[in-house]
């Protein structure tokens, strides 16, 4: 399980996923840090991207599921970075972006090379397969 490279990307992007939701604010406005854990939508989502991940890094036996929670994770990222920029611009103009949305790069980026890491495992089982 954990010799493959696809776990440890997993991994790598739910401790990315939980550095910017505990470690970091989102955004500064008039001296206050927002954090993702003040928002229970936003904070939700990140926890979300962090529980699927260390959940698809169990389920290495069914490789299609793997790559379906990678493709939710990569969705789930992309709409609470989309949630991060609708609830900056709601706030007012003096407000600050802070470096916990930049984290959230890293849950993109490694959940796109684990998928393409059980991808790779996948196509190589199915060749084996052809072969007998």
């Amino acid at each position: 399980m954990i010799q493959r490279i696809q776990s440890v990307y997993l991994a790598l992007a739910a401790v990315g996923a939980l550095i910017s939701a505990f470690l970091f604010p989102m955004w500064t406005s008039e001296g206050f840090d927002y954090f993702a854990s003040a928002n229970t939508l936003l904070f939700s989502l990140v926890v979300a991207i962090a529980v699927f991940s260390f959940i698809a890094i169990f389920l290495f036996k069914n490789r299609a599921i793997q790559m379906k929670l990678c493709t939710v994770n990569m969705l789930l990222v992309i709409v609470s970075g989309a949630y991060i920029v609708y609830q900056y611009f709601n706030y007012e103009v003096e407000s600050v972006i802070g470096i916990a949305p930049f984290f959230l790069l890293f849950p993109l980026v490694f959940n796109y090379l684990a998928k393409r890491s059980i991808k790779k495992d996948d196509d190589l089982i199915r060749s084996v397969d052809r072969i007998r």
